[in-house]
């Protein structure tokens, strides 16, 4: 976990970045960064980019693990057997039986 500060200036202070580094095995790096992307953007408290970066980190561990448990794939197959049901229902009423 990082936080920085990449510009010392009082016009634009307590401007913070966040940066979250995760290795996941087999050799994965998740990464989060959470910060302002222009000098307009709205001051937002510390705490609250951390938050949001572990947020972010968080869903990216969703998305791996699914993707290496399978269960997206199992999800994928349960959709198409549902429409597949569907269809062939349809195709049965329309030739009435």
């Amino acid at each position: 976990v990082g936080v920085s500060k990449p510009h010392r200036n009082n016009t634009h202070a307590n401007r913070f970045r966040v940066r979250i580094r995760c290795m996941v095995p087999p050799g994965r790096e998740l990464v989060a960064v959470v910060g302002p992307k222009t000098d307009s953007d709205p001051l937002q408290p510390l705490p609250i980019l951390v938050r949001d970066a572990f947020g972010i980190l968080e869903r990216k561990l969703k998305v791996l693990s699914e993707k290496q448990t399978g269960a997206e794939k199992q999800r994928v197959a349960v959709k198409r057997s549902a429409t597949k049901k569907k269809s062939v229902a349809k195709r049965r009423v329309a030739a009435g039986l």
